[in-house]
């Protein structure tokens, strides 16, 4: 049912974009080794991915990569791409940063993924999903195809996915029985100026448009108690409880698996009461009008809205154009601060 498209390995088609400029780069740290042009623009730990206009939204081809260290935000990691920006800022929580991103263009695609990991290798499967996702999809016949044909795409792959998440773990090479992770995912067609979103969990993209910079949150978050959530919880055997902070999914007349999500990858002991890998997948048809594209971990959306997000990012760029994101993560971890302090 998937055909690969033919002429297109992850060596040639993902290196060089039709205009001579690489997404491979050598290693920063002086080694000399070519990176994997599909895993170049990664961060080991992440919450906010922002693309700006116009060399975003805009015709224009990036110019290349270049990294930069903050050198104010401990255990951050900023890196650049004209145009795109990710952070990544670990907070107070012990052990690894489960959250990473992936920015990777290819002639006149490019696709953009946040996860958040959960669980005690939640890490390992988020870099599973945000490794093997693009290839899944560059590798596609449908690719850059119909908008109807690249809905179904990113149906398809989101099943994909699940099923080498099955097989790893399967094989005993990532264990997903506890762990799973959110995961928001944006094929961007540059020549036919869409956007095909598909996620599942609670990482969120926002698009703002416009001078007024309105802002709209692309990606209702898979909550347990929503009513369509609820109902197919309990269909399956499950139920959803309250805890005090969130309502959770387990086990009927059981005690796991207590996400507070509905959907997610991985996970899988929480299948037999209701958690799926099946995505909310949705478009959008650029305007010319687009100024933002923001896809961040409930590290950002539990404290601030998307209005305010999009806002941040505006007056961030009027400092330093090259660390909005950088910004927005800031004032993500100011607010939890705040919250924490006054609790």
């Amino acid at each position: 049912a998937f055909k690969m498209r033919r002429g297109l390995t992850l060596e040639k088609g993902l290196g060089d974009d039709d205009e001579g400029h690489s997404f491979a780069s050598r290693d920063s740290s002086g080694s000399g080794e070519t990176k994997n042009p599909l895993t170049e623009f990664t961060g080991a730990r992440s919450n906010v991915l922002v693309m700006t206009s116009p060399s975003f939204f805009g015709t224009q081809k990036s110019s290349g990569l270049r990294r930069a260290a903050t050198g104010v935000l401990e255990g951050a990691d900023l890196t650049i791409i004209r145009g795109i920006q990710g952070v990544s800022m670990k907070g107070s929580k012990a052990g690894p940063n489960q959250d990473c991103y992936c920015a990777v263009r290819t002639n006149d695609i490019s696709i953009y993924i946040v996860c958040d990991g959960h669980g005690k290798l939640g890490h390992e499967v988020s870099n599973f999903v945000k490794d093997r996702f693009p290839p899944i999809l560059l590798q596609d016949e449908r690719i850059g195809s119909t908008p109807q044909k690249m809905k179904a795409l990113m149906t398809d792959a989101f099943k994909i996915m699940t099923d080498l998440i099955d097989e790893a773990y399967r094989s005993g090479r990532l264990d997903a029985s506890k762990s799973g992770t959110t995961s928001t995912v944006v094929v961007h067609d540059h020549r036919q100026k869409t956007l095909t979103v598909g996620h599942v969990g609670d990482s969120g993209a926002t698009i703002a448009k416009g001078t007024s910079l309105k802002a709209t949150y692309l990606t209702p978050d898979h909550k347990p108690n929503l009513p369509r959530e609820r109902r197919r919880i309990e269909a399956t055997g499950g139920s959803v409880n309250y805890d005090g902070y969130n309502y959770r999914v387990s086990k009927r007349n059981s005690y796991g698996p207590q996400l507070n999500m509905s959907r997610s990858f991985g996970d899988l002991w929480g299948r037999e009461a209701g958690i799926i890998s099946v995505p909310d997948t949705m478009q959008v048809k650029l305007k010319g009008n687009e100024q933002i594209l923001l896809l961040c971990s409930d590290g950002v959306w539990e404290f601030l809205n998307e209005q305010d997000a999009a806002n941040i990012v505006r007056e961030g760029m009027k400092i330093d154009k090259e660390t909005a994101a950088r910004a927005l993560a800031c004032a993500a971890s100011d607010k939890w601060t705040e919250q924490d302090i006054g609790t």
